[in-house]
């Protein structure tokens, strides 16, 4: 039996509504281990000029094989693939 976790995937579903239909939406995240938060889902898709400094000198400093342990909708994968380097990501 396969079982569907779409209804607690929110992240997961917020990526492909955004990807079907390019409506900007806000997703808002509460937890008992942190501030609640409000994340633009267009954040899940910026482009390095949109990145802060400190990611893009992560970015820059990347070397050998990649693995990226929390991809969500995938922006460094996207700018590393374009660098010419082999990596595999992952979101769980």
């Amino acid at each position: 039996m396969v079982q569907d976790f779409s209804k607690n995937d929110p992240f997961g579903n917020a990526i492909i509504d955004f990807e079907k239909n390019r409506t900007p939406k806000i997703i808002r995240v509460s937890s008992d281990l942190c501030d609640d938060d409000e994340l633009p889902i267009e954040y899940l898709f910026r482009t390095f000029d949109g990145m802060p400094a400190v990611e893009k000198k992560a970015l820059e400093l990347c070397e050998g094989n990649i693995l990226d342990a929390g991809a969500g909708a995938g922006a460094h994968l996207k700018i590393l693939r374009e660098k010419g380097f082999s990596i595999f990501a992952l979101d769980v």
